[in-house]
């Protein structure tokens, strides 16, 4: 992702849709998250730093269920912004650009439980069926969010899309009981 602009820097954070399905979104249960945790388990990372090709298998999970991956939901530095000193102005509008992207994501400063409480409100769901937390909200919360606040280059994953096998399974049933009551009367 190339570095935003300087002249985007003092914009208000961008508009986001309202995207609250009747059902949260249950995670979990998203093709590959499932696999994804129980690699986190077997992987769990002794400080901080996960490995890499847990994370690229991570990236391309969130590419594929939220259309865009971790790191392109955090700001880049310019290569000119190592060159200035710590004192320059300049170096300081680009901490000021970082800063203003970091607000844009409300879970950014969360931990894991309240990232996932926070989501749960807009519509996707980061627990386990017994109500813990999952371990790997903290690597896909960001993209959620994105996601949800219908944000370039995201999308909802597909289990939000009406289920229409299910659907034409209850019009298939609501037609059959209809004329049944017809035939009878």
């Amino acid at each position: 992702m190339a570095a935003r602009s300087l002249k985007k820097v003092n914009t208000p954070v961008p508009p986001f849709i309202e995207f609250k399905p009747d059902e949260p979104i249950k995670v979990i249960d998203l093709p590959g998250f499932l696999d994804a945790e129980n690699r986190f388990l077997l992987y769990r990372p002794a400080h901080g730093e996960i490995p890499a090709d847990l994370a690229s298998y991570f990236d391309e999970l969130s590419k594929t269920t939220f259309g865009i991956a971790e790191n392109e939901t955090r700001y880049r530095y310019p290569d000119e912004y190592y060159a200035y000193a710590a004192s320059d102005v300049r170096r300081s509008e680009y901490e000021y650009a970082h800063d203003w992207n970091e607000s844009c994501y409300e879970t950014s400063g969360l931990n894991a439980d309240d990232a996932a409480d926070h989501l749960l409100k807009r519509g996707f769901d980061f627990r386990h069926a017994d109500g813990r937390t999952m371990l790997i909200t903290k690597h896909f919360c960001r993209q959620a969010e994105h996601a949800a606040n219908g944000w370039p280059k995201s999308r909802i994953p597909e289990a939000a899309l009406p289920n229409l096998t299910k659907l034409e399974q209850n019009l298939a049933k609501q037609s059959r009981d209809f004329r049944a009551r017809k035939l009878r009367k």
